[in-house]
């Protein structure tokens, strides 16, 4: 859910980085501790979206273009929270 929050400060509101960062941890601090470990299992948002498609049988693509991006900047996201 982080990753999805600091995707929407930088592509909607054009927050600096460093700012939706310090927001969101602002934020969650009222819900209380957070995880001290956390497992990251990362693929691409382009082998996601292929897989996803092999699934489908080739009926029709899994994701509209419009959502293979938003995976890309969550994806982004979420390499800016694990720094």
């Amino acid at each position: 859910m982080a990753s999805y929050a600091i995707d929407a400060l930088l592509r909607q509101h054009r927050a600096p980085t460093e700012v939706a960062v310090d927001w969101l941890n602002a934020l969650t601090a009222l819900a209380g501790p957070r995880p001290t470990r956390a497992l990251w299992l990362r693929i691409s948002p382009e082998v996601a979206a292929r897989r996803a498609d092999q699934r489908g049988g080739g009926r029709r693509p899994a994701f509209t273009g419009e959502q293979r991006a938003r995976l890309t900047w969550v994806d982004h996201a979420y390499a800016l929270l694990a720094e």
